[in-house]
Protein backbone atom coordinates (compact mmCIF):
# COMPACT_ATOMS: atom_id res chain seq x y z
CA UNK A 1 0.00 0.00 0.00
CA UNK A 2 2.77 2.24 1.27
CA UNK A 3 4.61 1.67 -1.95
CA UNK A 4 1.86 2.20 -4.07
CA UNK A 5 0.99 5.83 -2.53
CA UNK A 6 4.30 7.05 -2.86
CA UNK A 7 5.06 7.36 -6.19
CA UNK A 8 2.22 9.99 -6.67
CA UNK A 9 3.24 13.27 -7.87
CA UNK A 10 -0.04 15.59 -7.08
CA UNK A 11 -3.49 15.28 -4.91
CA UNK A 12 -5.06 14.45 -8.23
CA UNK A 13 -2.92 11.45 -8.80
CA UNK A 14 -3.24 10.26 -4.93
CA UNK A 15 -6.25 10.72 -5.08
CA UNK A 16 -7.03 8.31 -8.55
CA UNK A 17 -4.50 5.96 -6.61
CA UNK A 18 -7.08 6.21 -4.01
CA UNK A 19 -10.11 5.17 -5.90
CA UNK A 20 -8.01 2.71 -7.53
CA UNK A 21 -7.62 0.57 -4.34
CA UNK A 22 -10.64 0.71 -3.16
CA UNK A 23 -12.02 -1.17 -6.34
CA UNK A 24 -9.49 -3.58 -5.96
CA UNK A 25 -8.92 -3.99 -2.24
CA UNK A 26 -12.44 -5.48 -0.09
CA UNK A 27 -11.86 -5.25 3.23
CA UNK A 28 -13.82 -7.63 5.50
CA UNK A 29 -15.44 -6.36 8.86
CA UNK A 30 -13.45 -7.83 10.90
CA UNK A 31 -10.17 -6.76 9.12
CA UNK A 32 -8.78 -3.26 10.23
CA UNK A 33 -8.15 -0.32 7.79
CA UNK A 34 -4.51 0.49 6.99
CA UNK A 35 -2.67 3.89 8.30
CA UNK A 36 -2.66 6.23 5.59
CA UNK A 37 -0.89 8.92 7.42
CA UNK A 38 2.51 8.23 6.58
CA UNK A 39 1.50 8.53 2.56
CA UNK A 40 -1.20 11.45 3.46
CA UNK A 41 2.23 13.76 5.31
CA UNK A 42 4.51 12.68 2.91
CA UNK A 43 2.16 13.72 -0.14
CA UNK A 44 -0.80 15.53 0.52
CA UNK A 45 -0.04 17.89 3.17
CA UNK A 46 3.34 19.33 0.96
CA UNK A 47 1.00 19.51 -1.93
CA UNK A 48 -1.26 21.49 0.33
CA UNK A 49 0.69 23.84 1.42
CA UNK A 50 2.83 24.59 -1.32
CA UNK A 51 6.99 23.96 -1.17
CA UNK A 52 7.62 27.31 0.68
CA UNK A 53 4.29 26.94 2.79
CA UNK A 54 2.33 29.95 1.18
CA UNK A 55 -0.61 28.18 2.11
CA UNK A 56 -0.04 28.68 6.15
CA UNK A 57 -1.53 32.59 5.89
CA UNK A 58 -4.20 31.97 3.72
CA UNK A 59 -5.68 29.35 6.04
CA UNK A 60 -4.98 31.63 9.04
CA UNK A 61 -7.02 33.90 7.47
CA UNK A 62 -9.86 31.79 7.11
CA UNK A 63 -9.39 30.41 10.22
CA UNK A 64 -9.80 33.87 11.47
CA UNK A 65 -13.07 34.25 9.00
CA UNK A 66 -14.35 31.42 10.52
CA UNK A 67 -13.96 32.31 13.47
CA UNK A 68 -15.71 35.75 13.46
CA UNK A 69 -18.52 34.52 12.29
CA UNK A 70 -19.35 31.93 14.51
CA UNK A 71 -19.06 34.03 17.11
CA UNK A 72 -21.71 36.31 15.22
CA UNK A 73 -23.75 33.55 15.48
CA UNK A 74 -23.43 32.46 18.79
CA UNK A 75 -24.06 36.03 19.94
CA UNK A 76 -27.43 36.34 17.42
CA UNK A 77 -28.49 32.84 18.93
CA UNK A 78 -27.72 33.72 22.48
CA UNK A 79 -29.41 36.88 22.24
CA UNK A 80 -32.37 35.29 20.36
CA UNK A 81 -32.34 32.77 23.68
CA UNK A 82 -32.22 35.90 25.95
CA UNK A 83 -35.26 37.32 24.31
CA UNK A 84 -37.32 33.67 24.20
CA UNK A 85 -36.16 33.16 27.96
CA UNK A 86 -37.52 37.03 28.79
CA UNK A 87 -41.26 36.16 26.90
CA UNK A 88 -41.48 33.26 29.45
CA UNK A 89 -40.58 35.01 32.18
CA UNK A 90 -43.30 37.73 31.21
CA UNK A 91 -45.85 34.61 30.81
CA UNK A 92 -44.92 33.29 33.59
CA UNK A 93 -45.07 35.91 35.99
CA UNK A 94 -48.45 34.86 37.73
CA UNK A 95 -46.86 31.41 38.28
CA UNK A 96 -43.92 32.91 39.83
CA UNK A 97 -45.58 34.78 42.26
CA UNK A 98 -47.09 31.70 43.59
CA UNK A 99 -44.32 30.14 43.73
CA UNK A 100 -42.54 32.58 45.68
CA UNK A 101 -45.99 33.61 47.67
CA UNK A 102 -45.72 29.79 48.81
CA UNK A 103 -42.52 30.00 50.00
CA UNK A 104 -39.89 29.31 46.91
CA UNK A 105 -36.74 31.74 47.67
CA UNK A 106 -35.29 33.58 44.85
CA UNK A 107 -32.62 31.13 44.42
CA UNK A 108 -35.25 28.87 43.33
CA UNK A 109 -36.67 31.03 41.07
CA UNK A 110 -33.27 31.75 39.39
CA UNK A 111 -32.53 28.60 39.19
CA UNK A 112 -35.56 27.06 37.60
CA UNK A 113 -35.03 29.81 34.85
CA UNK A 114 -31.47 29.35 34.02
CA UNK A 115 -32.54 25.38 34.13
CA UNK A 116 -34.94 25.95 31.32
CA UNK A 117 -32.34 28.13 29.11
CA UNK A 118 -29.45 25.05 29.63
CA UNK A 119 -32.06 22.89 29.11
CA UNK A 120 -33.12 24.50 25.49
CA UNK A 121 -29.48 25.30 24.31
CA UNK A 122 -28.58 21.92 25.11
CA UNK A 123 -31.31 20.18 23.22
CA UNK A 124 -30.69 22.47 20.52
CA UNK A 125 -26.86 21.34 20.34
CA UNK A 126 -27.63 18.02 20.31
CA UNK A 127 -30.21 18.23 16.99
CA UNK A 128 -27.11 20.24 15.52
CA UNK A 129 -24.06 18.29 16.46
CA UNK A 130 -27.05 14.84 15.42
CA UNK A 131 -27.84 16.91 11.91
CA UNK A 132 -23.89 17.69 11.59
CA UNK A 133 -23.05 13.99 11.83
CA UNK A 134 -25.91 12.81 9.27
CA UNK A 135 -24.69 15.43 6.97
CA UNK A 136 -21.07 14.20 7.28
CA UNK A 137 -21.65 10.74 6.65
CA UNK A 138 -23.68 11.63 3.69
CA UNK A 139 -20.99 13.56 2.44
CA UNK A 140 -18.97 11.31 3.04
CA UNK A 141 -20.67 8.47 0.82
CA UNK A 142 -20.57 10.65 -1.85
CA UNK A 143 -16.98 12.01 -1.91
CA UNK A 144 -15.54 9.08 -0.54
CA UNK A 145 -13.85 10.28 2.03
CA UNK A 146 -13.30 9.28 5.34
CA UNK A 147 -15.57 9.97 8.57
CA UNK A 148 -14.27 9.93 11.77
CA UNK A 149 -16.51 10.80 15.01
CA UNK A 150 -14.57 12.29 18.19
CA UNK A 151 -16.66 12.07 21.04
CA UNK A 152 -14.62 14.97 23.47
CA UNK A 153 -14.92 17.42 20.70
CA UNK A 154 -18.83 16.23 20.69
CA UNK A 155 -18.95 16.61 24.49
CA UNK A 156 -17.03 19.78 24.54
CA UNK A 157 -19.80 21.26 22.05
CA UNK A 158 -23.12 19.72 24.05
CA UNK A 159 -20.91 21.63 27.29
CA UNK A 160 -20.43 25.32 25.33
CA UNK A 161 -24.12 25.33 24.18
CA UNK A 162 -25.11 24.75 27.43
CA UNK A 163 -22.88 27.44 28.52
CA UNK A 164 -24.06 29.53 25.94
CA UNK A 165 -27.85 29.46 27.34
CA UNK A 166 -27.03 29.69 30.68
CA UNK A 167 -25.12 32.94 30.51
CA UNK A 168 -27.74 34.24 28.32
CA UNK A 169 -30.26 33.19 30.34
CA UNK A 170 -28.69 35.15 33.59
CA UNK A 171 -30.43 38.35 32.64
CA UNK A 172 -34.22 36.71 32.25
CA UNK A 173 -33.58 34.54 35.59
CA UNK A 174 -32.35 37.92 37.19
CA UNK A 175 -35.00 39.69 36.15
CA UNK A 176 -37.57 37.07 37.35
CA UNK A 177 -36.39 36.46 40.87
CA UNK A 178 -36.53 39.62 41.30
CA UNK A 179 -40.22 40.26 40.88
CA UNK A 180 -42.24 40.58 43.78
CA UNK A 181 -44.63 38.69 44.95
CA UNK A 182 -47.49 40.38 45.60
CA UNK A 183 -46.71 42.60 42.44
CA UNK A 184 -46.72 39.26 40.42
CA UNK A 185 -49.85 37.63 41.79
CA UNK A 186 -51.78 40.74 40.71
CA UNK A 187 -50.87 40.87 37.27
CA UNK A 188 -52.73 38.71 34.33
Amino acid sequence: LHAHLTGCGSCQELSARFMQLDRRVKLRPAESVPDLRPAILTRVRPAVLGRNGWMRPALAWVALVLVVLSSIGLMVGGIGVMIIMLISVAERTREIGVRMAVGARRRDVLFQVLVEAGTLTGIGGLLGIALGYLASWGMTHVLRFPFAVSAPVTAVAVIFSVAIGIFFGLYPANRAARLDPIVALGRE
